[in-house]
Order: C-alpha cells, then structure tokens, then sequence
C-alpha cells in the first residue's frame, strides 16, 4: 500500500494535482504548491526508511574514507559534466530538458530562493524516495546507490 500511495503521489506531481489547482494561483505557483503539497506526504510515508538510512549514514560520515571518495565522485561529476557541456556545445547536442522554458517562466514569477528549495530539495528527494523504496528498490551496491542520487538530483 506504501508503495501505491508513493508512485500515485509522484504521478501527480506531474498529472493532476496541478491541474486542480490551475487557476487559483497562476501556472508558476502551482507547480511549486504541488512540491509543497507532495513533500511531506512522500517523507511521511518513507519515515521509518528515512530514519534508518539516517542512522546508517551517520556512522559513514565519521569515516575519512567516506570524505575521500566523496572528493573523487565530486572530481569524478565535475569532470564528466565538463565533458557533456563540451560536447553539447561541439556536436550541437540539444541536453536541455523538455521543461526548460516552463522552469525559465517560473524562475520569473516564484522568488529564487524558493524555486532553488523546489529544483534542489524537493524534487531530488522525491525522486530518490519513489523509486528507491517504491519501484526498483534500494541498491546493495555503494556505487549505484551514489549514480543513482546523481541521477535523480
């Protein structure tokens, strides 16, 4: 039932809720209301989840290992994103998403700070939440568990 109730949540993100809400507020608030809405309903479900992976981390984050691989993945991401932006700007790749200029549109009605709460906390957390516990499980593997986020983020 966690499950059902997490991908319903995340499909109405992106089918419905703003739907319902179109017209009250304007189409650039209402997507960042169907954040605010989704957000806690998604960190409730997965609570107990969330808690024990908390735990686990916590112990990880007293290790100097956990610090020195965190420093190669973050060279490791710098320099595959330098790769991608020097292709896309070489071979004439289009690597915008689909949304770029509804995301563009809201940049201008919803204040900065928050539309940064929205792109960088909300939605990557939600992202992670719904398919790590609710469609392809939790990686046993530290490494898919690392590409995953990134994906998600």
């Amino acid at each position: 039932m966690k499950r059902l109730l997490a991908i319903a949540s995340f499909y109405l993100i992106n089918f419905g809720l703003w739907e319902l809400l179109k017209g009250y507020i304007g189409p650039e608030w209402d997507s960042f209301l169907v954040y605010v809405i989704i957000f806690p309903l998604i960190i409730a479900i997965f609570w107990k989840e969330i808690r024990s992976e908390w735990k686990e981390f916590s112990s990880i984050l007293k290790t100097k290992s956990f610090y020195v691989k965190l420093l190669i993945w973050l060279i490791l991401d710098l320099l595959l994103t330098g790769l991608l932006l020097w292709g896309s700007s070489y071979f004439g790749w289009d690597i915008l998403p689909q949304n770029n200029d509804s995301v563009k549109e809201q940049m201008t009605v919803v204040p900065t700070y928050l539309t940064v709460i929205q792109g960088c906390i909300f939605a990557p957390v939600i992202e992670e939440l719904v398919f790590r516990y609710a469609i392809i499980g939790k990686p046993k593997n530290a490494i898919a568990q690392v590409l995953l986020f990134r994906q998600a983020s």
